[in-house]
C-alpha cells in the first residue's frame, strides 16, 4: 500500500539553506539570468557564483527517497512558496538520482510530474495538482519542514521534517508509515471511531459575565473561558501535523451585541477566536448588526471559514462573499463534511438585510449537501456530516 502522490516542498525539506532570489545572484560577480548563479561544488552542495558565502546543500538521503517513490509507481510533485521557480528548478537540475525505469542516471526535475513551486498557500498548489491527476487528497503525501494546516484541512497527509535534518530517510518512512495507518484508520462497518468536538456560541463580549455552571452561580470572563477550552483540548490526541485530533466548532454569534463591538464595532473579537483554534464556523443573526460590509472585513480577519450554506447572494448564485456553502476537513482518521445552516425567523431581526440574499429551507438544503458530500464517486467523499447550526 502506496500513496498515488507524493510531495515534497524545497527550502528545509529537499536541501538545507533557501534559494532567496532577493539573496542569490546580488554580488558582483553576478550573472545576468538568476539562475546562471547556481553552481555545482559537489554531487551535494550548490553555491552563488556571485556571491560564494550562499550555499544550498541537499539532504544526501534525497536521491535514494526519489527513486524509492518513483519505484512504487507514485507520481513525484515539488509544491514550495519559493519565490523563484528558476533558481529551484535549475537546482533540482544539478541534483541526480537513478530513473528507477530506465535504470539511468537523470536529473531530479526530470523526474518530477508536477512541478509547483508559486508563492502563494500550498493549498492552492495541491488544488490544482487534485484537478490535473483527479487523485484524491486522501491518497497524496507532503512531506514539509512547516506542516501547514491548509493542506492537511484538504485531507492530504502531511508530515513535518526536522529543520536541522530536512528530509531524511527515518522521516521520509515513518511519513509514508503514518498515511498507512491514516488510511486504514478510517471508519469501515462493524468499528467505532472517537472524534471529540468542542463546540460553543455566543461569545461576543470579553469582560466579567454571571453564568450557571453545575447549577451554581459563576463570574467568567475570556481568560477563565480559554482555559477551560484547553483544559478540555489538551486532553486529546496529538496529530502528526501538530494540531490536535479533534475538532472546534463555533455556531454563531461572535462580534455583535455588546458594549464593546459598540465601540470597536466588532474588531475586539478576532483576536480572541482565532487564539481559540476554532476550525469552522456557522454565521448568527447578529453577525449582521454591523452591516454586510463591516461583517465582511471582520470575517476576513478571523483564521476559520465561516459556512452559510442555505443562504445565497442571487446577484452571483453563490454563498454571500466571504461565507461558504460547505467545508471539508480530515480529524481522527474521518474526512468530515460541515455546513451551515440558520432558520428563517431571525432575518427579521436583522435591519438592512441585503434584498439579493435568498434565504433556502434549512432541511432541503441539508440532505441535498449531506449527499453531495457523501457521494463515494464526488469531489469530497466524506465519511460524516456535521450541520452547524444558529437556530432555536
Amino acid at each position: 500500500m502506496f500513496p498515488k502522490l507524493v510531495a515534497l516542498d524545497t527550502d528545509g525539506t529537499i536541501f538545507t539553506g533557501q534559494l532567496d532570489q532577493d539573496v542569490w545572484g546580488k554580488g558582483p560577480r553576478a550573472a545576468h539570468k538568476l539562475a546562471d548563479n547556481i553552481h555545482k561544488v559537489d554531487e551535494l552542495t550548490l553555491e552563488d557564483r556571485s556571491d560564494r558565502d550562499n550555499k544550498i546543500k541537499m539532504n544526501p538521503d534525497i536521491p535514494k527517497i526519489v527513486t524509492d517513490i518513483l519505484s512504487k509507481g507514485a507520481s513525484l510533485a515539488i509544491v514550495s512558496r519559493n519565490t523563484s521557480k528558476a533558481l529551484c528548478d535549475r537546482a533540482l537540475y544539478y541534483f541526480h538520482t537513478i530513473d528507477p525505469k530506465s535504470g539511468e542516471t537523470k536529473p531530479i526535475i526530470k523526474l518530477v510530474r508536477y512541478d509547483e513551486v508559486v508563492d502563494e498557500p500550498k493549498s492552492e498548489h495541491f488544488k490544482r495538482i487534485h484537478g490535473w491527476c483527479k487523485y484524491d487528497y486522501t491518497d497524496m503525501v507532503f512531506f514539509d519542514d512547516e506542516a501547514p494546516d491548509d493542506v492537511s484541512d484538504l485531507g492530504v497527509v502531511v508530515n513535518g521534517c526536522p529543520p536541522e535534518t530536512g528530509l531524511t530517510w527515518e522521516t521520509y518512512s515513518k511519513g509514508i508509515a503514518h498515511w498507512v495507518k491514516t488510511k486504514n484508520g478510517g471508519p469501515t462497518p462493524g468499528s467505532t471511531t472517537k472524534l471529540e468536538i468542542a463546540h460553543f456560541n455566543d461569545v461576543y463580549q470579553v469582560g466579567d459575565q454571571k453564568v450557571k455552571i453545575d447549577g451554581k452561580q459563576e463570574t467568567i470572563d475570556v481568560t477563565k473561558f480559554a482555559s477551560s477550552l484547553a483544559g478540555i483540548t489538551s486532553k486529546w490526541g496529538q496529530r502528526q501535523d501538530g494540531k490536535k485530533d479533534g475538532l472546534i466548532v463555533f455556531s454563531g454569534d461572535l462580534f455583535s451585541p455588546s458594549t464593546e463591538s459598540s465601540i470597536t464595532r466588532g474588531k475586539h473579537m478576532p483576536p480572541v477566536v482565532n487564539a481559540l483554534g476554532v476550525d469552522v464556523g456557522c454565521v448568527g443573526n447578529h453577525e449582521f448588526d454591523l452591516g454586510v460590509p463591516q461583517l465582511q472585513k471582520l470575517i476576513k480577519d478571523t483564521s476559520f471559514p465561516w459556512l452559510l450554506s442555505n443562504v445565497v447572494d442571487e446577484n452571483t448564485g453563490k454563498a454571500p462573499e466571504t461565507m461558504a456553502e460547505l467545508y471539508v476537513l480530515e480529524r481522527a482518521g474521518v474526512r468530515i463534511g460541515f455546513v451551515g445552516l440558520v432558520e428563517k425567523e431571525w432575518i427579521a431581526t436583522v435591519t438592512g438585510w441585503p434584498a439579493n440574499y435568498k434565504w433556502m429551507d434549512m432541511a432541503e438544503v441539508g440532505k441535498k449537501l449531506s449527499t453531495v458530500l457523501r457521494d463515494p464517486a464526488g469531489e469530497h467523499k466524506c465519511d460524516l456530516v456535521v450541520a452547524v447550526t444558529h437556530s432555536r
